[in-house]
């Protein structure tokens, strides 16, 4: 009986198998969206959203799984679809199956309740009797973004060295902050854009000392097509940053909620570099001398 238990497991546990799984999931979750919104009826729809004079309980979590039109849904799914696509191949260059799967399972059942409550606290402060409803995914989208930066640092972490990520983790961050400043300020103070660039010259410095360190990798050609692949993903993120954050907020009678969108990107972070914390304290082994 332990040998049938212990081939099962093994089974289970197969690159093909937690591949299938992994893939399952993140597409399971974007047919669930569709399929709501094809199969309910308008009322529904609008039960489910968010109210903002009238809140249900439910409705700071099941807003964001309905949408205003097609378009709107679909370039919501868009979004979420190549951020998690994107995330997925990190996590899987990094051997954190059991992360990712874990931390799309938390995304998407934590980020709705903090980003409705966040975007409600907010737009209710900045403007008191707002009316009107909350609904979509983007959200959520967001919040895989966020978990993409952080599956970045994970996968250069275990790839060359946590300084590494110190140095250019700030960088990026840096980075993508100056970009929606330039969106929606383009006459950004000279002061504001100095020390933005003071912060990424520093991190850029210190990376600089860092790779003159020995790391291990197999040639220096590995290296140039890994600089190539973080350089490619750090312009996938300057590019969801265009798409979260546009500069024109009223589209086709829709406004874009972009507190919603940076919440979602923050928490999003938050929560993905806690799991990652937890899994890995999870796998690291336990010994008596140190009980």
């Amino acid at each position: 009986m332990t040998d049938q238990r212990t081939t099962i497991t093994s089974r289970i546990h197969t690159p093909a198998t937690a591949t299938l799984v992994d893939i399952g999931l993140v597409g399971g979750i974007g047919l669930a969206v569709v399929a709501i919104h094809v199969l309910l009826p308008p009322a529904m729809h609008s039960q489910l959203a968010f109210k903002y004079q009238h809140p249900a309980v439910l409705s700071v979590f099941t807003s964001a799984f309905v949408h205003h039109s097609t378009s709107h849904l679909s370039s919501n799914l868009a979004s979420y679809a190549m951020a998690a696509g994107m995330t997925y191949l990190l996590s899987r260059l990094a051997g954190q199956h059991r992360w990712f799967r874990r931390t799309v399972i938390v995304l998407v059942m934590v980020v709705p309740v903090l980003v409705t409550s966040t975007s409600c606290l907010a737009l209710t402060s900045l403007q008191p009797g707002i009316e009107g409803a909350e609904r979509g995914f983007s959200g959520v989208a967001a919040g895989f973004v966020g978990f993409l930066f952080v599956a970045l640092l994970v996968w250069l972490e275990r790839r060359y060295s946590r300084e590494i990520v110190w140095s250019l983790g700030p960088m990026i961050f840096i980075g993508l902050l100056l970009e929606i400043a330039v969106i929606y300020a383009p006459g950004v103070p000279v002061t504001i854009m100095g020390l933005g660039l003071v912060g990424i010259a520093l991190s850029g410095w210190q990376l600089v000392g860092e790779i003159a360190l020995p790391v291990a990798v197999d040639s220096q050609s590995d290296v140039v097509l890994e600089v190539g692949f973080a350089g490619l993903v750090v312009v996938l993120l300057g590019l969801f940053v265009l798409m979260l954050f546009p500069a024109d907020l009223v589209q086709q009678g829709t406004t874009t909620n972009i507190i919603r969108h940076g919440a979602g990107f923050i928490y999003g972070m938050l929560l993905s570099g806690l799991s990652y914390r937890f899994c890995s304290s999870l796998s690291r082994p336990v010994f008596l001398g140190s009980l």
